[in-house]
């Protein structure tokens, strides 16, 4: 027998259910009844005393497998069915193992526990940073004006949870485990004229502003370890310093930015002339072009993002869990350095955002089939992919998030003059995906290593993928996306992958 369940996004994945006070008799018994050992008495902060159920887990995302626990143990009291004779697809832990560090690897570096609180750790340890950097503005040479996060790992969609590492392992630990991973912040002082207007000189002055925070930090944060770093291959006129953070067992990247930079660098381009005080020669317009598309990318469009992605987890649940599984999907094929993290968030937002005729996904495994089946089945040389990030904090309370229209033609017709140009000079195999989102009618933001040959390989392997996922039919399991045939009886996981098929359900 197969039976599809819709979820309830809100109550899903709840740990505690509270059932009638003691007060109603005939309620309890009813309770009791239905749950068996499961329920206890307990009293609560308020006074009351009720019935309750809890449902254990040791990490966040165990919690995704609740709803199949309630069913096995449901089905195993009333009905006698051995809970090894039931199977689940969104609540097999298969599915949370893949986006998890394996247990042998956590517990050889990382802090005891840690895997039981999620993101939580970095969260709290960036609020902690975020407090002391707002509140030594007396001890730098200018106050700090914004503090931003700009990093997968502080929206909850980073592939693996960062967590937490013992100082006190870390040392004895294999080299391959010793790798930190970093969550960038963006720092920005407010304006002056100590800023210089040479670029280059920009770039000492930043050096400076981190060596004086650096002091500021460790004052400040007991047992906190920083160091500057620069990166290699940068000319002297791009963004090249950052402070790095070992705090509470994570570690932060912090950057900053300097509005004037873009500015100069834009003269530069447009063949403005200007004046450096020191009659210092103009840097050539071959260094302008890079450090001006790497100052936009890691300053302008890195923290846009990151303030469009970070709402959806806490309004969709399933969406961070969503997310990384497609991430782990497209690391699995080797693809990871070539689409980058923010289309995949994109095209995963677009999955919650606007599920057309469905309804918006209440698990990450839906979504993660969505995600498949939207892949396979867009024509990405006809039409972009339109993801209305950018409307979602403007319509609250509204269910239904919709791109607006006047900036959808727009884009539609960027694209259609884009392929055309493409084709007239023969470059039309060459143009792949553009991902459309309110700030970026282009779609090229994100899109630009995604070819024709590697947006033809991702559809190639999300048709496999969807094949591989309908044989778990045989199994006898399916999965509801909340859609129905005529007859009013609800579609199994094969139909809901091709709902533009006409079928019957048994």
């Amino acid at each position: 027998m197969s039976i599809g369940l819709i979820f309830d996004s809100a109550h899903a994945t709840r740990v505690l259910d509270i059932g009638p006070p003691t007060e109603k008799a005939e309620d309890t018994a009813a309770f009791r009844e239905l749950w068996g050992d499961l329920a206890e008495l307990r009293r609560f902060k308020d006074g009351n005393i009720a019935e309750t159920v809890v449902w254990s887990i040791t990490r966040p995302e165990d919690a995704t497998q609740i709803p199949s626990r309630i069913v096995k143990h449901l089905l195993e009291r009333h009905f006698k069915i051995p809970a090894d004779n039931v199977t689940s697809i969104t609540s097999d832990p298969t599915w949370s193992k893949i986006v998890q560090v394996p247990p042998t690897a956590r517990d050889s570096v990382s802090t005891a526990g840690s895997e039981k609180l999620g993101f939580r750790p970095i969260m709290d340890a960036y609020d902690e940073l975020y407090k002391v950097l707002k509140n030594v503005d007396d001890e730098l040479p200018l106050a700090i004006l914004t503090v931003q996060p700009a990093s997968e790992l502080l929206r909850f969609s980073s592939i693996f949870v960062p967590h937490p590492v013992d100082a006190n392992r870390y040392p004895s630990a294999p080299d391959c485990l010793k790798y930190v991973p970093t969550a960038d912040i963006i720092l920005q002082f407010e304006s002056s004229p100590r800023w210089p207007d040479d670029l280059a000189a920009i770039q000492k002055v930043k050096l400076a502003m981190f060596e004086k925070l650096a002091q500021v930090i460790v004052a400040h944060k007991k047992g906190t370890k920083v160091n500057i770093a620069l990166e290699q291959g940068r000319s002297e006129i791009e963004d090249q310093a950052s402070l790095e953070v070992f705090t509470a067992g994570v570690g932060f990247r912090v950057r900053i930015y300097h509005d004037r930079e873009r500015t100069l660098l834009e003269r530069i381009i447009n063949g403005e002339t200007q004046t450096f005080g020191t009659a210092l020669p103009q840097p050539p317009l071959r260094l302008a072009v890079p450090a001006l598309e790497l100052h936009v990318r890691r300053f302008i469009w890195s923290t846009r993002h990151h303030s469009g992605i970070a709402p959806m987890h806490h309004r969709y649940p399933s969406y961070s869990s969503a997310t990384r599984l497609l991430k782990r999907w497209i690391s699995a094929h080797m693809l990871s350095l070539l689409i980058s993290q923010e289309v995949i968030e994109l095209i995963m937002a677009k999955v919650y955002l606007d599920p057309g005729s469905l309804a918006t996904p209440s698990s990450a495994v839906t979504g993660f089939v969505r995600a498949m089946d939207l892949l396979a089945s867009w024509d990405w040389r006809a039409e972009p992919l339109f993801s209305p990030l950018y409307s979602l904090n403007s319509t609250d309370g509204v269910k239904r998030i919709r791109f607006p229209e006047d900036a959808r033609a727009e884009a539609s017709k960027a694209f259609e003059q884009m392929r055309k140009k493409l084709e007239a000079a023969g470059n039309a195999p060459k143009a792949g995906w553009r991902v459309i989102t309110e700030e970026d009618l282009e779609g090229g933001r994100y899109c630009d290593n995604v070819t024709g040959v590697i947006a033809s390989r991702v559809r190639a392997l999300a048709k496999g993928t969807l094949e591989s996922i309908k044989q778990l039919e045989d199994l006898d399991v399916a999965v509801s996306t909340g859609k129905y045939d005529a007859s009013g009886r609800l579609l199994t996981i094969r139909h809901c992958l091709r709902p533009q098929r006409k079928t019957t359900t048994s």
